[in-house]
């Protein structure tokens, strides 16, 4: 059966390569239809030319006028901001803004023993030890009143106790009395 296939298959393959055969040795002539295409002179290339750049020519001055006002508006805010600064009055009491500028440019660390240290980390450091005294004292304090709340409870039971039995004695006494009295 598989040869019967081949041999059709192989009579197809040999077919189609007849026909194409064929087909590559004719020649085909295919007809492009010939347009005409308009001729433009110089003088209309140049018109065109200068209406495209007189368009592109007002969108960039519109843009650079636009630029322009932002500009101008910056400048002025930049100018009244600075003479509202240099406006502001100085203290009467003599200080300027160089003693202020020298203020606040001196050195921010101090000599502390073995070596220097930043005057924050000092006020941090002194802050940490003194809450640090706080919850120990805190917690002390918590802790007696704790024991004077015990004591407390112990007294009341005691105190409770001792009623207890002092009104048991005291019961016990008027019976034994009325014992006596009705002898």
């Amino acid at each position: 059966m598989s040869n019967v296939s081949n041999e059709a298959l192989w009579g197809k393959l040999s077919e189609m390569d007849e026909k194409l055969d064929k087909i590559s040795k004719k020649e085909v002539s295919i007809e492009i239809p010939q347009q005409d295409i308009p001729t433009i002179s110089k003088e209309e290339i140049k018109a065109i030319a200068d209406e495209s750049i007189t368009i592109l020519g007002k969108n960039v001055d519109s843009h650079f006028a636009a630029n322009r006002k932002n500009i101008e508006l910056l400048n002025n805010t930049i100018l009244k901001t600075r003479k509202l600064v240099e406006d502001i009055k100085t203290p009467e009491n003599g200080i300027t803004l160089e003693t202020i500028q020298s203020i606040l440019s001196k050195d921010k660390t101090m000599v502390f023993g073995w070596g220097r240290i930043r005057k924050t980390t000092f006020i941090i450091g002194v802050l940490i030890v003194f809450l640090f005294m706080m919850i120990t004292f805190s917690m002390k304090q918590h802790a007696d009143y704790a024991i004077l709340q015990n004591r407390y409870t112990w007294q009341s039971v005691t105190i409770y106790k001792l009623q207890i039995e002092n009104d048991s004695l005291k019961t016990n006494n008027t019976i034994t009395d009325k014992k006596k009295k009705t002898k």
